[in-house]
């Protein structure tokens, strides 16, 4: 109950749309329902929805000869052989990356993108074939740093390989593609 002279309190949350960006003026009024409105005062929150940029930015990359990290790997693999690999992205545009939910950071292969990489075997934890691994951390903000780590499998066909990887934000957006790669040897 507001007493005449009294002061109400009105609390709410708002939620950005998803497919609309720019700026908004939501405008709002005291109604006494069933009875009559209120004077407008013309009464309005402001806001911006950005545009959703999504890039990033390689800070490292490494190989090691399995998940312990205690022996680097040259990637010069024997076919059947496997190898831990991992790199670190920085979060460079000005949305935030998460590991859960409707659409997580996951790494895809690219050149072209989502083909299937002659490196996922079972057993190693891929996603897919097409998805080694999604980030470690939780959330990254921009300007943060994420890691990615996975074990590959060197295919039976020995050659000379780049295997080329980006970041996709699942459901949403590739990451740009850069050209991230692992140059892999198989002998």
């Amino acid at each position: 109950s507001v007493a005449p002279g009294q002061t109400g309190t009105f609390e709410f949350w708002i939620t950005a749309p998803q497919s609309s960006y720019g700026n908004f003026n939501e405008y709002f009024g005291l109604v006494v329902e069933g009875k009559a409105w209120m004077g407008d005062i013309g009464f309005n929150y402001a806001s911006s929805v950005i545009t959703p940029n999504y890039s990033w930015q390689l800070v490292s990359q490494y190989a090691y000869t399995d998940a312990s990290k205690s022996a680097p790997s040259g990637l010069n693999l024997s076919p059947g052989q496997t190898a831990y690999i991992g790199f670190t992205a920085r979060n460079t545009g000005n949305i935030s990356w998460h590991s859960s939910g409707t659409n997580p950071l996951d790494i895809g292969t690219t050149m072209p993108s989502d083909r299937l990489s002659p490196f996922c075997s079972a057993g190693l934890g891929w996603l897919g074939c097409n998805r080694p691994v999604r980030m470690r951390e939780v959330s990254v903000a921009p300007g943060q740093i994420a890691t990615f780590e996975f074990l590959i499998k060197a295919p039976f066909t020995s050659g000379i390989y780049r295997e080329y990887f980006s970041p996709v934000v699942e459901g949403s957006a590739w990451l740009p593609n850069i050209g991230f790669n692992y140059y892999i040897v198989v002998n």
